[in-house]
């Protein structure tokens, strides 16, 4: 995939996602929404212009992986404000797969964000079907995250459409989703 249609398509899934976004909004007009994302790695999906939008909002909390053990989990979500977002300050947004140790002083200013607390997420994926498995990196982080999230949580996959495969294996332990969004349009 070229770089430009790269961009192209992210943009088009940041427009998905941001209206689902303003969905949520509407119908929770009082509170704070805690929104779990991811920032891109080598080719994934780019949520930059959709992560920007979230922040403008004082309502809405962004949260990012980080590779941590904590109870039965090895991935937390943890609390990034729009200025550690821009500088790049967390260490974990630009080394996504370093394990930090729970007390790790390069987490004290980002809190965590149990996944009980988490209104929506949204989940790269390597691979996709027509049934919503997904094929994420391997590691089950994902796997055994998304079930701890509230009932009420929206949980949105996103890829580009060379993604979609015609049938992926599924393990037991494999979480389907409800919402892929992909560059050329929704599945649901």
């Amino acid at each position: 995939m070229t770089a430009e249609r790269r961009i192209r398509g992210s943009e088009r899934v940041c427009r998905r996602l941001k209206a689902m976004l303003d969905e949520l909004l509407e119908n929770r007009p009082q509170g704070r929404i805690n929104v779990a994302v991811y920032a891109a790695m080598g080719n994934e999906l780019d949520l930059s212009s959709f992560i920007e939008a979230a922040y403008t909002s004082e309502r809405i909390s962004l949260s990012f992986p980080c590779m941590e053990p904590w109870e039965d989990q090895k991935m937390s979500m943890r609390a990034i404000t729009l200025e550690q977002y821009r500088g790049r300050k967390a260490a974990f947004l630009h080394e996504p797969l370093r394990v930090y140790g729970t007390d790790a002083h390069e987490l004290v200013d980002y809190p965590r964000h149990h996944p009980e607390v988490i209104d929506m997420i949204v989940v790269p994926l390597v691979a996709f079907d027509d049934e919503g498995n997904r094929l994420g990196y391997g590691g089950g982080n994902y796997d055994r995250f998304l079930p701890r999230l509230p009932q009420h949580a929206v949980i949105v996959g996103v890829a580009f459409e060379s993604q979609r495969l015609g049938d992926l294996p599924r393990e037991p332990h494999d979480v389907a989703l409800d919402i892929i969004t992909e560059s050329v349009g929704e599945r649901r």
